[in-house]
């Protein structure tokens, strides 16, 4: 009988071992997927109570008296009572055990089977709920699965052996009862929660445990769109990618999801927080560019393959990078490891400036030399290249840039400015004999224009453009010139004398006139009438002319009236002279 109760404990600290080897083998299998969430495995055990049967023992010795065998049952079955009394202690001693041993739940869902076929699993939902199962090795078993907790299968306590399929399907499944473990395949959940930095970045939730900070998650966090870790926050990625925007709206579990299964494959950025660039003394052409936690610094929501800093400028400086406020360095590149706004410093290092001379100088009008026009100093720093601006002179055509080096003790640059040409035009009407001053000139230039009409014509207008006042002398402008003269004909002054006939019947008179050029034509009538008033007598008459033209050479004429005789008193003659003039 001792032997047996011997046995009896020795089987039962046996389980006890067996049960913290499962124990510790899953925790050694899988220690980077263990969390700290705790699931508690309340034990039910059966015990069936023994009934030994023994037959009384026929022995040769019959000489044995009636009272020693009473005595011998009631012996045996006390001994039979203390050894049930010390199996339901020891039973009791395990079941307390077993509901006092914890069992971490993180990747791994740890399944407990008894020796009557009993398995655990997990719920529907695959959040460490517990229930019993009775099962086969051939039928299927639970195999609770989401997209963030996806069922790899149940395995055995060390992980290798897969007995049931992910969908719950036998495959090779234990030959006996015993411990299972399913198996979960989390690396879309962790892409994106992590339960210390949900509760950080969510002070209401600081005091939960992390089995409490998941649940929360999974019943309000998901739909109310919380941060889930430092590399995650759904209001954030909804704001860098308008088409996820347009696709899910306010809908925040899609974007977990998106996150997880599509987004950061695609190298997207699942939080942002803006970088300050402070140049500290310089200039920066950016003012602040957007960050992602665990993503380059450098890089943006949309291009990942080229990280880029901006780099400020400083007379007289170098720069020597990026940093904080704590003095640590921010490069290019490297690794995002901030989650809030960040503010950075230029640092420099001095090196010296020194002055870069600038020479102007202008063409002179005659355009044969160069005077200096204008001097200006340019300060920099040593070493660094400058390139001086040239100026805007009007007349004249300004060189190219010059890049220099600035040297120590400085240096000098000269810009020469090419004075322009114009030109003058003279335009002239058929009365214009000749006209000077046309051609091109310097800008400055002193022009003189000379208008000659011809015989017989005189200058009717000259007028210049570009606002010149006097087109016969003037400065040249910035612009070309325009000058026109028009003509008219010269006046001439033909004298007739008033009286042709004294009275006689040949009378000689002279017409004169005072042109220069071109050809007065005289026309009179070849006959004449003379009448006299009240008296119906007609005397005829006619003139004769030494000539009919005047000319510059020939400035009078002579006539001749020639008539009948007549008798005193007062005769008129009405006709009329005609002079032409036409200039030559």
């Amino acid at each position: 009988m001792k032997v047996k109760r011997f046995t009896a404990l020795l089987l039962i600290l046996i389980l006890i071992l067996c049960i913290g080897m499962i124990s510790a083998s899953a925790e050694e299998v899988y220690p980077d997927m263990m969390q700290n969430g705790e699931v508690e495995v309340e034990v039910e055990n059966k015990v069936e109570n023994e009934t030994e049967t023994e037959q009384d023992a026929v022995t040769e010795e019959e000489t044995e008296t009636e009272s020693e065998h009473e005595t011998m049952i009631v012996e045996t079955d006390t001994e039979r009572e203390q050894e049930k009394t010390e199996q339901l202690q020891q039973i009791n001693m395990l079941d307390s055990v077993l509901v006092k041993k914890t069992y971490l739940a993180g990747d791994l869902k740890i399944c407990l089977g008894y020796p009557d076929n009993r398995y655990f699993t997990g719920t529907a939902s695959g959040e460490g709920g517990v229930h019993w199962k009775t099962a086969s090795p051939t039928e299927n078993l639970n195999s609770p699965s989401n997209w963030w907790w996806l069922m790899d299968g149940w395995y055995d306590t060390y992980g290798s052996a897969c007995y049931f399929n992910a969908n719950g399907s036998p495959n090779n499944g234990p030959t006996s009862s015993g411990l299972v473990i399913a198996k979960y395949n989390t690396s879309y959940t962790n892409v994106f929660f992590n339960c210390a930095q949900y509760k950080e970045l969510n002070p209401d939730l600081a005091g939960m445990t992390d089995a409490e900070a998941w649940a929360h998650w999974l019943q309000y966090g998901m739909a109310e769109g919380r941060r889930t870790s430092y590399i995650f926050h759904p209001a954030q990625y909804k704001t860098l990618y308008g088409d996820l925007s347009a696709a899910f709206g306010n809908n925040y579990p899609t974007y977990y999801q998106h996150y997880a299964q599509t987004g950061r494959a695609e190298n997207r950025w699942g939080n942002y927080a803006t970088m300050y660039f402070n140049a500290n003394g310089g200039s920066c052409s950016t003012a602040s560019m957007l960050t992602s936690y665990g993503m380059p610094v450098g890089t943006t929501p949309t291009v990942h393959n080229t990280a880029l800093l901006p780099t400020p400028t400083r007379d007289g400086y170098i720069f020597e990078g990026w940093y904080t406020g704590n003095n640590e360095a921010i490069t290019a590149g490297m690794n995002c490891y901030w989650i809030n706004d960040l503010t950075v410093y230029a640092h420099w290092k001095e090196i010296g400036k020194a002055t870069v001379t600038v020479n102007h100088y202008k063409q002179n009008v005659s355009g044969n030399g160069y005077a200096l026009a204008a001097t200006e100093s340019v300060s920099g720093s040593i070493g660094n290249s400058t390139t001086p601006a040239v100026k805007k002179y009007t007349g004249f055509t300004a060189p190219k840039t010059q890049t220099v080096t600035i040297p120590k003790g400085g240096t000098s640059v000269n810009y020469y400015y090419s004075r322009n040409k114009y030109s003058v035009t003279v335009n002239t009407d058929n009365g214009i004999a000749a006209a000077s001053g046309a051609g091109t000139y310097y800008y400055g230039a002193a022009v003189s224009v000379a208008i000659t009409p011809k015989a017989g014509y005189k200058i009717n207008s000259v007028t210049a453009s570009s606002g010149i006042s006097n087109p016969y002398n003037f400065t040249m402008p910035a612009g070309n010139v325009t000058i026109t003269a028009t003509s008219t004909m010269s006046d001439v002054t033909v004298t007739v004398p008033l009286c042709l006939i004294a009275g006689e019947s040949d009378t000689s008179f002279v017409i004169t006139s005072d042109n220069t050029g071109g050809i007065v034509t005289i026309e009179v009538p070849e006959t004449l009438q003379f009448i006299q008033e009240n008296k119906e007598q007609v005397i005829n008459g006619n003139i004769q002319l030494s000539a009919n033209t005047l000319t510059a050479d020939r400035h009078q004429i002579t006539g001749t009236v020639t008539t009948e005789r007549f008798s005193a008193g007062s005769w008129k003659a009405s006709f009329n002279i005609n002079i032409k003039y036409q200039a030559e």
